[in-house]
């Protein structure tokens, strides 16, 4: 989609299994004022709009929960090896 009095220029990239929508910009010449006005349009468009969670969100939020403390006690437990390898990289 292209707003040219206003120039913005977008297109719309939709995943319907993460319900999920988003606008990506396309192109060199925008305008922040032209964004400014698609955010206010959009924002009073959807104002009223009501979706219920997402159930993939709790799967990923347990996912990323899951690596952080895995990582976390991996850290931990060989703290040696990664002070190491953190002096080596520093050398480089």
């Amino acid at each position: 989609m292209i707003i040219p009095n206003r120039r913005v220029h977008f297109h719309v990239e939709a995943v319907d299994w993460l319900r999920n929508v988003q606008i990506v910009a396309t192109g060199n010449d925008q305008s922040y004022d032209g964004w400014r006005a698609v955010e206010k349009k959009l924002r009073e468009a959807t104002q009223d709009s009501r979706v219920p969670p997402n159930f993939w969100g709790t799967g990923f939020l347990l996912a990323s929960l899951t690596l952080a403390i895995l990582s976390g006690v991996l850290l931990f437990q060989n703290q040696v090896e990664v002070a190491a390898a953190f002096r080596d990289f520093l050398r480089l």
